[in-house]
C-alpha cells in the first residue's frame, strides 16, 4: 500500500503528526510519500489539517480518484473523520480494510462571459463562492442545474 500524507504546516507544527502517520504506515510495511507530485501512485492520501485542507488536498489534479481522508487538526472538522489521538487505532483499520469508501458529488462551474463563452471552468466539493470584483459593479448570476436554469440572482455575492 502506498500512502500520501498531505500536512498544513500550520496545524501540524513541525510536521509532528505527519511523521507519526508515516512511522504507523511504515510499521505495517505501507509505503508514504509527501511530495503532491507523487500522489499518483498512492493508494489512500490522507490530509492533516482542518476541513481547508482536505478540501485543497482533493482538489490537487494527482488526487482525482483517489480516496481521501482526514485528520482533524483544525477546528470544525466535518470532512476530517480521524482525530489525532485515534491514529494507531486508524492506521490498523485502515491497513486491515476495515473502512467505507464513501462517495461524493462534485460541483461544476463555469464562467460564461456575455456572449456565453466559457471564460472558466471549476469542480468543487464543498462549495463555489462568486463575488464582484472590488469596486466593481454588481454580479447577475444564472443559476442551472445539469443545464436547466433555476434561477437569476443579481448581487454583490452568492
Amino acid at each position: 500500500m502506498l500512502v500520501g500524507l498531505y500536512a498544513n504546516p500550520q496545524r501540524d507544527r513541525d510536521f509532528h503528526y505527519r511523521s507519526q502517520l508515516a512511522e504507523l504506515f511504515k510499521a505495517r510495511g505501507a509505503e508514504v510519500v509527501t511530495n503532491p507530485e507523487e500522489f499518483g501512485a498512492a493508494d489512500l492520501l490522507i490530509s492533516l489539517g482542518g476541513d481547508g485542507t482536505f478540501l485543497t488536498l482533493a482538489h490537487l489534479e494527482t488526487a482525482y480518484d483517489k480516496p481521501c481522508v482526514g485528520v482533524n487538526l483544525g477546528s470544525v472538522g466535518f470532512l476530517t473523520e480521524i482525530e489525532p489521538d485515534n491514529l494507531d487505532q486508524a492506521v490498523d483499520q485502515i491497513c486491515q480494510g476495515q473502512y467505507e469508501l464513501d462517495e461524493r458529488l462534485m460541483l461544476s462551474m463555469q464562467v460564461l462571459d456575455d456572449k456565453g463563452q466559457v471564460l472558466q471552468t471549476r469542480e468543487a466539493l464543498n462549495d463555489v463562492v462568486i463575488m464582484r470584483l472590488a469596486g466593481g459593479r454588481i454580479v447577475t448570476v444564472d443559476f442551472s442545474i445539469n443545464s436547466n436554469p433555476v434561477e437569476r440572482i443579481p448581487g454583490d455575492g452568492l
